[in-house]
């Protein structure tokens, strides 16, 4: 190994800090750093829980770079023979007195019986972040408790952007020999320069008047005094926050030497036309979180729906929608206009009892409620009732935007990105009207919890990309809006009879009474 223009490796590979977060870039020496940390660990006699996104992409990823690594070295092929153990399988190596455990984030009983010393987590913003708790969880009998976090960050406040900014956040400095000035090395900075909207243009001038034809690649200017800088020169990494105990660093493709700054413009030229680029290029090339201008609700898209009036203390002909968790989150509307959810109670409770007591003082005709996670918890209070009125909602990862019905079990299988789009666009066309102090209900957790969730592309295995709604914080008034907006167009009076037989699509005049979408 050498270091050998990529000392910005040499002072992470010294660091022996207790808790260490990479908010990285791809192809800049992460993932070797890491897999040498659980070997070096386990040759100590630790145990080391290692997560990857899932099980498949753990299967691919010690296939191609642990087991190749430790076969290419007479070393560690002497410590692989000679462990306490003899398990040398995809999901579990012993190594010299310690052991490696590799998991897959999706499988939540892989990371129930395994007592670790050493936690890492690749690609944490691609984990399943709900068994993330379970991660820390393993460390709590280690007199130890070593965590390693990295990832190439999504979008701003979650994941690894998240744990970054609660760290010492450690940035690279390289000075310029011309003027002496330390700076952080910053693409739209040393790199290109705003020049109108959509607009850039290349510093170096010289490159860009030659149309990319001469031999060498595009320089990277000082900030100060306009000059050249050695992009690869020997730097320093220089805390935001000193003293904190996490240490952090953010890692781009700007100071990787086999990264040309020629292919970096490319990349940023296509980005300025697609939105799949755009991110592509913050998220995998400079290692910064993405959040596209209307990727999520603001605090101004909700104030725009406060009408003048309170939330009344009962109501009739009211559909309601609730998010299953520690609490149970409820919004219930009613139906002043077509088309238009009036909200006349936001709130949560702790008890099947009190979400009985809202069904009758609101006059609740048709419930939607979260299936997960308290399944026969849920089931049980379904079954209360009379039928049609509760339904229980499973979410799926397709993007058919029809419902699904199981009216024998009285649920609906609904694609959780279309649901959670038709919602967002009620309260963006104004359909979604909430009381005027909106603001303060539930002590400001509404509005923040509606806020939180941000729409972001994602690649699948096979390389197709789509849109998903990712949950950076708390978001349980957010799918109880979604499961109220599922609630009334299955009752809601009114409106055709749409019915779906494969590709074709009829419609009915309505009858009397309370209609349901049919699929």
């Amino acid at each position: 190994m050498t270091f050998e223009h990529r000392h910005y490796l040499l002072g992470i590979y010294r660091d022996r800090s207790q808790s260490r977060v990479f908010k990285k870039a791809v192809q800049c020496g992460i993932s070797e750093l890491l897999i040498i940390d659980a070997l070096e660990a386990a040759s100590r006699g630790l145990a080391c829980l290692y997560v990857m996104p899932t099980q498949n992409k753990r299967d691919t990823f010690v296939a191609n770079r642990v087991s190749r690594a430790i076969t290419a070295s007479a070393f560690y092929r002497r410590l692989l023979r000679s462990g306490t153990g003899k398990a040398n399988s995809t999901g579990l190596k012993h190594f010299g007195p310690g052991v490696i455990s590799f998991v897959g984030s999706n499988a939540e009983n892989e990371f129930i019986e395994f007592p670790a010393d050493l936690v890492i987590v690749d690609e944490l913003d691609r984990c399943s972040q709900t068994n993330m708790p379970l991660v820390r969880d393993r460390l709590a009998a280690s007199p130890h408790k070593l965590a390693a976090y990295a990832s190439t960050p999504t979008h701003v406040e979650f994941g690894v952007a998240r744990l970054f900014d609660q760290s010492d956040a450690k940035e690279w400095f390289v000075r310029c020999e011309a003027c002496g000035t330390a700076q952080l090395l910053d693409f739209f900075k040393n790199v290109i320069r705003q020049e109108g909207e959509d607009q850039y243009d290349l510093l170096d001038r010289k490159w860009a008047r030659a149309h990319g034809a001469l031999s060498r690649d595009i320089h990277v200017f000082c900030a100060k005094c306009g000059r050249p800088i050695n992009r690869l020169a020997p730097g320093e990494w220089v805390p935001k926050h000193s003293g904190r105990a996490v240490s952090g660093y953010h890692i781009s493709q700007l100071f990787v030497p086999t990264i040309q700054v020629r292919r970096l413009w490319e990349d940023w030229q296509k980005s300025l036309r697609n939105d799949f680029e755009r991110q592509r290029f913050y998220n995998s090339l400079l290692g910064e979180p993405y959040s596209a201008q209307g990727s999520g609700l603001s605090l101004a898209d909700l104030v725009a729906c406060c009408r003048d009036y309170e939330l009344p203390v009962s109501a009739v002909g009211c559909t309601m929608g609730v998010d299953v968790g520690e609490w149970m989150h409820v919004r219930i509307s009613d139906h002043p206009h077509p088309d238009v959810r009036r909200a006349v109670y936001i709130g949560r409770v702790k008890t099947i009892k009190e979400l009985d007591h809202l069904l009758e003082r609101y006059d609740v005709r048709c419930c939607v409620v979260d299936a997960q996670p308290e399944a026969l918890l849920v089931r049980k209070w379904q079954q209360n009732h009379r039928r049609g009125r509760v339904w229980r909602c499973v979410y799926s990862d397709n993007d058919l935007r029809e419902l699904r019905k199981d009216s024998a079990q009285a649920i609906l299988h609904v694609a959780r990105t279309p649901a959670l789009d038709d919602a967002t666009e009620d309260i963006l066309m104004g359909r979604n009207w909430l009381p005027r102090n909106a603001e303060t209900l539930d002590a400001g957790e509404f509005v923040a919890q509606m806020t939180a969730p941000a729409r972001q592309i994602v690649t699948a295995p096979n390389g197709t990309k789509r849109y998903v709604w990712t949950k950076p914080a708390a978001d349980h008034h957010r799918h109880a809006d979604n499961y109220d907006k599922l609630a009334s167009q299955g009752c809601q009076p009114g409106g055709p009879v749409k019915i779906v037989t494969g590709g074709s699509v009829r419609a009915f005049p309505s009858p009397t009474g309370r209609v349901f979408s049919a699929a």
